[in-house]
């Protein structure tokens, strides 16, 4: 072994172990908030999708597992899912620029937050985990 990763390994100064559950359960939480914040979001652009006068289609939030994963989705009024490039991006053109313009924004917006969301779940997965090896 190097001398290099041999210091490494010794601990210095505390001889007490660190197992770092503290931090571990502080990103919890703030991964947490984040999650209702982004949540929130979603639901926010959803309602901003139902306020456009002669829509078709607007977004939808799709929850799975309880209330664990939210899923923002196109759908037509009559409650059937569309899908962004097959149904609604052709059918924009008879759409003023403006509305065109947002729809377009709010397609980008709605993959970001998916992302964003799917990103944090997983954290907040691998860190319970983690947790729970730690606890071992």
């Amino acid at each position: 072994m190097s001398p290099r990763l041999q210091g490494a390994l010794q601990p210095r100064g505390c001889t007490k172990a660190f197992k770092g559950k503290g931090d571990l359960r502080r990103r919890m939480h703030e991964v947490e908030q984040q999650l209702t914040v982004l949540h929130r979001r979603m639901r926010q652009l959803k309602d901003e999708t139902r306020a456009i006068r002669g829509r078709v289609f607007g977004l939808e939030t799709y929850v799975r597992n309880g209330r664990e994963a939210m899923m923002l989705r196109w759908r037509y009024l009559m409650g059937r899912h569309a899908i962004w490039g097959r149904d609604i991006e052709p059918s924009l053109e008879s759409f003023p620029e403006e509305v065109q313009a947002w729809y377009r924004r709010a397609n980008v917006a709605s993959a970001i937050l998916n992302v964003q969301e799917r990103c944090l779940r997983y954290e907040r997965v691998a860190m319970q985990r983690l947790l729970d090896r730690l606890r071992e």
